[in-house]
């Protein structure tokens, strides 16, 4: 009797257990705590520029810090001076803005003056986003063409400045300049024509005006300002010199060509370099397209930079 008396005493103490645990679980199910209000939201993925998509149209017209440079004709595979290519501007088009080495944003619509002109401060906001637009003040290119102009990025953040230097020096010395200073402005690693082959792209100058009294005229030493590529020619590595000025005394027009970038203006898969000039009162933006071992210029504009323009 007992021992019936204890089994069954076992059996409710257990079945009481299960049905609490069982129990517990349900709550546990039932009662979740609700999310708080307060609790951070997942960022919202950034919209591709690249996927806005844009009119069609066979020209493709190019702006930089608010001038228009002029325009590639798609159809007639020729190149638009700036005058011609404001008269171009229909209102619709759409500016994908690159830098150096990213796609910085696409633009709204432009709206156009009466002289046809873009105010790209009052009437051309690249974008809603305030940070955007004024990182396209820095050093930009707008191009209104819908395809990606930056089909391949140029690298410089695995630039050995040993193999830079080197080219330099070697400019340097085949201009007898083989003791001035070396000072790389930028440099990169890019595929220009998409070959699989990668070019080496250096921009380098020194116009300390304390060298000119320094150097008193010594042999070997001046002031320089250029634009080198290095590029693999029949299995041989040579130096095509994009632009270059050198001077053994003091210059009489400094012309200081700025770190160049590169995009596919025209839309052939071959990019283009794009080297600013500048010098006091003017800035000149020349495009040069890479043929072999030679470099031509096919399009320039000039840009007058003085402060008090009558």
């Amino acid at each position: 009797m007992k021992k019936n008396l204890l089994l069954i005493s076992l059996l409710v103490l257990l079945s009481a257990v299960t049905t609490s645990c069982s129990s517990d679980n349900n709550n546990a199910n039932t009662n979740s705590p609700e999310p708080s209000a307060s609790a951070a939201q997942p960022t919202p993925t950034p919209i591709d520029p690249l996927s806005i998509k844009k009119p069609e149209s066979d020209i493709s017209i190019v702006v930089n810090r608010g001038n228009i440079l002029g325009a590639f004709d798609l159809k007639n595979k020729k190149w638009v001076k700036a005058a011609d290519s404001q008269k171009l501007l229909k209102g619709d088009e759409v500016f994908t803005y690159y830098s150096y080495d990213s796609v910085l944003g696409t633009g709204i619509k432009p709206k156009i003056k009466e002289d046809k002109s873009i105010d790209i401060a009052q009437d051309f906001p690249y974008s809603n986003n305030d940070e955007l637009n004024a990182k396209v003040f820095i050093y930009q290119l707008g191009i209104s063409g819908p395809w990606n102009a930056l089909p391949r990025v140029p690298n410089s953040s695995g630039s050995n400045l040993i193999t830079y230097g080197k080219i330099v020096k070697d400019v340097l010395d085949k201009n007898k300049l083989s003791d001035s200073n070396i000072s790389i402005k930028k440099s990169a690693e890019i595929d220009l024509d998409g070959d699989g082959i990668v070019e080496k792209l250096v921009s380098a100058y020194d116009y300390n005006t304390a060298t000119w009294f320094k150097s008193e005229g010594k042999e070997g030493q001046g002031t320089y300002s250029m634009v080198v590529l290095n590029k693999v020619i029949d299995g041989k590595e040579e130096n095509i010199v994009i632009r270059e000025q050198y001077s053994k005394s003091k210059p009489a027009k400094e012309c200081i060509y700025l770190a160049p970038m590169v995009l596919d203006i025209d839309n052939d898969n071959n990019m283009e370099i794009i080297v600013e000039g500048k010098n006091l009162n003017t800035s000149t933006i020349e495009i040069f397209k890479v043929d072999g071992k030679n470099a031509k210029k096919v399009y320039s504009t000039e840009i007058d930079t003085k402060l008090n323009k009558k």
